[in-house]
């Protein structure tokens, strides 16, 4: 769904790009976007954190794109790897930008080499790093929201995914006098437009035709997407209602602790579940499930919630990512993340209530139709804008030989 970007709209910058994602090896989405990406630029260098192991090696995405691994003998060593890289690809050929995909270790490692050689970085935000309910979820996450507090305000441009990240940058990072990043807000491509206009291929409702309505989850099976507690609130809402019936489409580490719950609570004839699929079948189910919900406890931006949202299913969501900003809470049934008792009252609302549902229905069906939709085209040239005011804002970091203003 992403479109293919004119060789005018490039850019005529070389842009090394810092990234824990290994997917891009593999036809993913993730090396769609970084297509996307290099379809914008002169060149692209992508480095990804990677252990010897996975088997990874270098790749040539397109004319312009290069992927390299760090193959690193452990995932500790991967950071200095990576800078390591990144300082090869400046000696051979001079880059004028590096983006971290995250302020963790690919922001650590922008950070180390840009230290050394000038170069500018930017950190990409796509959680909400600074939201006590992320920094108390584990050591994990504590040692991240330190790093995060240390990188962030180093980094000469920051791009949040949604309004709420901006805010909570804003409101938490204290930055040098003379150093403030430059700081823009720009979510993950969704093509709205391609969503809105889709027919669905498959049915919920045919495929589970034992029920008559259906409430559907698409989440990552870890602990801050919170499934628990979606499944908690549905063991109580579903016993006196017979023809619900829910899917649960996902996957990850908590996989078989939420199976053995559902198993517990005496719901495996009430709650399918379903491993990934593909963009096209999860919009399909979107169009035709009764109901959405999702209970995460915390969220940067939320693109499946966002997909749910384009392809008008009604919803029932925590107060996270998007909610509140992007997309209106008066078009959704809204709760505090970790309320049980909410989400219990709100799922026990639409399910025992047919006009309440026609009512969100309704907001939903508003809600998809307001959406603003930007094509491929669009959503990436303004990244390829964003970079170049950075690139134009450090003109100390290239020689006096080489104007960042003229094309190569």
């Amino acid at each position: 769904m992403q479109g293919e970007i004119s060789q005018k709209e490039k850019i005529p910058y070389r842009i090394v790009m810092i990234t824990e994602d290994q997917s891009i090896f593999a036809d993913s989405p993730a090396q769609k976007r970084i297509k996307a990406y290099g379809a914008v630029v002169e060149e692209l260098y992508v480095i990804v954190l990677s252990r010897k192991n996975s088997g990874f090696a270098e790749k040539r995405l397109a004319e312009n794109i290069w992927v390299y691994p760090t193959n690193s003998k452990h995932m500790f060593y991967a950071v200095s790897d990576a800078a390591r890289t990144v300082k090869l690809a400046i000696r051979a050929k001079k880059v004028h930008l590096m983006v971290c995909e995250n302020p963790f270790r690919a922001g650590l490692a922008g950070w180390f080499v840009s230290r050394e050689t000038g170069t500018p970085f930017e950190i990409q935000i796509p959680d909400d790093v600074f939201s006590p309910v992320f920094r108390s979820e584990n050591l994990k996450n504590l040692a991240c929201f330190y790093l995060a507090k240390f990188l962030l305000p180093k980094a000469q441009s920051i791009r949040a995914f949604s309004k709420r990240v901006k805010d909570s940058l804003y409101e938490n990072l204290h930055f040098e006098v003379g150093h403030i990043p430059y700081m823009y807000t720009l979510a993950p491509f969704v093509d709205v437009l391609a969503i809105r206009n889709f027919v669905p291929q498959k049915s919920l409702e045919e495929k589970y035709s034992e029920f008559v309505k259906i409430i559907l989850i698409v989440s990552r099976f870890e602990k801050e997407k919170n499934v628990l507690l979606s499944i908690a609130a549905l063991r109580m809402a579903l016993s006196g209602n017979p023809n619900w019936g829910v899917v649960i489409v996902g996957g990850g580490s908590r996989e078989k602790f939420l199976k053995k719950k559902v198993r517990k609570f005496g719901l495996i004839s009430r709650i399918a579940f379903e491993p990934w699929t593909n963009k096209e079948d999860l919009i399909s189910y979107f169009k035709t499930a009764s109901l959405f919900l999702s209970t995460a406890n915390q969220s940067g931006f939320g693109k499946n919630l966002f997909m749910a949202a384009v392809s008008g299913c009604p919803t029932v969501t925590t107060e996270v990512g998007v909610v509140g900003a992007e997309l209106s809470k008066e078009h959704l049934a809204v709760c505090d993340p970790k309320d049980a008792t909410c989400v219990y009252t709100r799922l026990s609302q639409m399910m025992n209530d047919s006009f309440s549902l026609s009512q969100l229905e309704g907001h939903a069906q508003i809600l998809a139709r307001d959406l603003p939709a930007v094509s491929a085209d669009e959503h990436f040239a303004e990244v390829a804008a964003h970079w170049k005011k950075v690139i134009l804002a450090h003109p100390e970091a290239f020689s006096p030989t080489e104007n960042p203003s003229e094309s190569f």
